[in-house]
């Protein structure tokens, strides 16, 4: 997974921009999230998990996210990434960040992109936390909920194809080369 990230890596970084690393923990994985512009850019590319400090920073610049593969974040983050100007999902979207494009009215995703869904947890005793999940599968539409319904008793991830995202939030797809350059 993390050579996959490396590898992603050296498709969005532009000589003279700015790297930032930031290691978050979330759960049981912990990853890299890389985000490569300065703040005079239009737009920031993520890969890894999701960081509050960063989307706050893209907001406060209007910058456009676009998102090439994260697997999720904190609570906090998710928010802070609704506040973004613009999201774009262009790979895969993991945990907090699923949750993050379905409450977002400006995020879209690619025919590239995937999501996986999962219940809420503490992430200090990663105890279940059944009325947060109930609180997340409200803020999804009503024709994808059925499919999401198991996250109330089952402990895993329900992924969603794009061509499947489609089908519920046809409005959302995007492509993300026209909306970033």
């Amino acid at each position: 997974m993390l050579r996959q990230a490396l590898a992603a890596v050296r498709d969005v970084i532009t000589p003279g921009l700015g790297l930032a690393v930031a290691f978050i923990g979330f759960g049981v994985v912990s990853a890299n999230m890389i985000a490569s512009a300065e703040s005079q850019t239009k737009s920031r590319t993520f890969i890894g998990e999701l960081s509050s400090s960063a989307f706050e920073t893209a907001a406060e610049n209007n910058q456009e996210v676009v998102i090439r593969y994260s697997p999720g974040g904190s609570g906090a983050s998710a928010m802070a990434l609704s506040k973004v100007r613009a999201v774009v999902i262009d790979g895969k979207c993991l945990s907090a960040c699923a949750w993050a494009f379905v409450s977002s009215e400006t995020a879209c995703f690619t025919k590239r992109a995937s999501f996986g869904f999962h219940a809420a947890y503490d992430p200090g005793t990663g105890q279940a936390m059944p009325a947060a999940t109930t609180y997340w599968l409200e803020t999804v539409r009503p024709s994808l909920r059925p499919q999401l319904a198991a996250l109330q008793t089952s402990p895993g991830i329900i992924t969603i194809s794009a061509s499947e995202m489609r089908r519920h939030y046809a409005d959302r797809a995007c492509d993300a080369t026209t909306r970033t350059n």
